[in-house]
């Protein structure tokens, strides 16, 4: 699990020179059964060229349906200003 959420932060740290403001895109990795595994992400950067470090934020137990806090969204807005 710790090699995918590597994984998964150094492919956000590599686009973020290739993308606008905001992109969804989805990483594929390998799932428990060895199966690919699309996993959804969502790429916020502050406008410019940068450079900008690199920032993966996790949703809570409340994941990220209707009934969410909002965490992350709130998180990655701040963080983005």
């Amino acid at each position: 699990m710790y090699t995918r959420l590597m994984a998964l932060a150094l492919s956000f740290l590599f686009l973020g020179g290739c993308v606008g403001t905001t992109s969804s895109l989805s990483i594929t990795t390998t799932g428990t059964n060895g199966a690919p595994e699309q996993v959804p992400a969502t790429l916020l950067k502050p406008d410019g060229p940068g450079p900008f470090p690199a920032v993966v934020i996790m949703h809570d137990c409340s994941g990220l349906g209707p009934r969410s806090s909002g965490a992350p969204d709130r998180w990655a807005g701040e963080l983005v200003r």
